[in-house]
C-alpha cells in the first residue's frame, strides 16, 4: 500500500508582550509533535515576543531553560525598571539593559543568526523607513541574535529603540508594531505554514493610573491595532489560537506564569497540523 509522507512545516509566531510564555510553550509543543512524527520545522519567523520565542527554538535552547528565564524576567517588574526621567533622555520608560541581559543568558551574547539549527527570521519596525523589515539567518548570518531579539521586542515608549550592529545605522523598534504575524514571509520555503496567533481574553475595563500606567495603556492600544491588522494570518496557513492575557503585565506571579504556560502548551498539543 502506498503511503504519502506528511510534509515538514514552517511556523510563524505573533507578538504579545509577556504572553511570550504561552506562545513559547505552544511553539515547543508543536516542534515536539513534528519530531515525534519524523518531521521537522522547516523555518521559523516571529515578531516581538514571538521573535524571542523563535530565536530560542532555532538556536536549540532547551525549553525548560528558556521558560525559566522568561518567567523570571516577567516578574517583579524587572524589565521596565525605569522612570519618567528616561522619557526625556532616551525616549522610553526603560532601557533594554535587563531585557538584553536575559536574552544573553538564553541565546548567548556572541551567537550569530548563521548558527541557527533551523532557518529563522524576525520582523523589526524600521524607524527610518516607517516599514517592517525581515532580518533572517539566510540573508543576515552575521547579525548577533541578541541584537535582533532586543530590536524586535523594543515596544515604543516602553523600551529604548535599538540598533543592530553590523547591519546599518537605522533605529529599530518592536516588530509587532508594523507586522505582528509574518506568516507570508515563509512562502519561500514551499511547505505548509502554521501561524500561532494570540487569542486575548476579555478584560475588565480599568482607568490607567500614573505615568507608567498610561504609557502601558497607550502601548497596548498600538499593539491591539497591529494584532487586528494582521489577525487573519496568511491565506492557506493553519491558524492556532493561543490563549493570552494582559501582555503588558510585567509583574507576573509564579502561578500566573504556570497558568499561561499550561494554556499555551495545551494549544500546541491539541491543534491541527498539516
Amino acid at each position: 500500500m502506498l503511503t504519502t509522507a506528511r510534509p515538514d512545516v514552517s511556523i510563524a509566531v505573533t507578538g504579545g508582550g509577556t504572553n511570550v510564555i504561552p506562545l513559547a510553550a505552544a511553539l515547543f509543543a508543536i516542534i515536539r509533535r513534528l519530531v515525534s512524527e519524523g518531521r521537522h520545522p522547516r523555518a521559523l519567523v516571529g515578531s516581538s515576543a514571538g521573535g524571542l520565542s523563535v530565536l530560542g527554538a532555532a538556536m536549540g535552547i532547551d525549553e525548560e531553560r528558556l521558560q525559566a528565564q522568561l518567567e523570571g524576567a516577567c516578574s517583579r517588574g524587572r524589565l521596565i525598571d525605569g522612570g519618567a526621567h528616561n522619557l526625556l533622555t532616551i525616549g522610553a520608560w526603560a532601557s533594554m539593559r535587563e531585557f538584553r541581559r536575559n536574552a544573553e543568558l538564553v541565546i548567548g551574547p556572541d551567537t550569530r543568526l548563521g548558527s541557527a539549527r533551523i532557518p529563522v527570521a524576525c520582523v523589526v519596525s524600521d524607524q527610518w523607513t516607517g516599514r517592517p523589515r525581515l532580518i533572517s539567518s539566510w540573508e543576515h548570518p552575521n547579525v548577533l541574535a541578541v541584537d535582533l531579539a532586543c530590536a524586535t521586542a523594543a515596544i515604543p515608549y516602553v523600551f529604548e529603540r535599538q540598533k543592530i550592529r553590523g547591519l546599518d545605522d537605522h533605529h529599530y523598534v518592536d516588530g509587532g508594531l508594523a507586522k505582528n504575524l509574518a506568516s507570508d514571509e515563509l512562502d519561500r520555503f514551499g511547505c505548509p505554514v502554521v501561524s500561532l496567533r494570540l487569542l486575548e481574553q476579555p478584560r475588565v475595563p480599568a482607568e490607567p493610573n500614573g505615568p507608567l500606567g498610561r504609557l502601558l495603556a497607550n502601548a497596548e492600544l498600538l499593539m491591539h491595532a497591529s494584532n487586528h491588522a494582521w489577525e487573519s494570518a496568511h491565506p492557506g496557513s493553519i491558524v492556532v489560537d493561543v490563549p493570552g492575557e494582559n501582555g503588558f503585565d510585567f509583574d507576573l506571579s509564579r502561578a500566573d506564569s504556570v497558568r499561561r504556560r499550561k494554556a499555551g502548551q495545551l494549544a500546541g498539543e491539541t491543534c491541527r497540523l498539516p
